[in-house]
């Protein structure tokens, strides 16, 4: 290991054991998709894992999307610092109309600290939805999650 590799090895090391270099928020949002048609179900997970005195989430509006299901797990670890809480939340959710959407960031507030999720961009090809009907066929195909 040349002694450049070294230097850059122990200035991340020095950032990663502080938090710096990867960040410290508890909060994180993914999607399964970021392109997909009218009427084909999706997934928004919302993650949220730390030692916490009160948290109260407040979740992004799913203005352009319909839910079709949710769900939600709860898991705690005993460490040092105390008790580590792991929630995750799922979301089922398809858009009726074409076009590009934003879904806004989740925050997490947790006594005088607030932290949030990054926003997340969906694209939407397709018709408009006039029946309830035409989301069946996506149903019935699944998800890929």
């Amino acid at each position: 290991m040349s002694k450049l590799s070294k230097v850059i090895f122990i200035i991340a090391f020095c950032f990663s054991s502080l938090g710096l270099f990867w960040g410290d928020n508890p909060i994180s949002v993914e999607v399964n998709k970021r392109e997909i048609k009218t009427g084909e179900v999706f997934s928004y997970t919302i993650k949220i894992e730390g030692i916490f005195q009160k948290p109260n989430l407040n979740l992004p509006d799913f203005k352009n999307f319909n839910v079709v299901s949710q769900s939600q797990s709860k898991s705690y670890r005993q460490k040092k610092e105390g008790l580590m809480q792991t929630y995750v939340l799922k979301y089922f959710l398809f858009a009726p109309e074409a076009g590009q959407f934003t879904i806004k960031p989740a925050v997490l507030e947790d006594g005088d600290k607030t932290y949030k999720s990054k926003s997340i961009t969906i694209k939407v090809k397709g018709k408009p939805l006039k029946e309830k009907k035409k989301i069946l066929p996506y149903i019935e195909q699944g998800t890929d999650i």
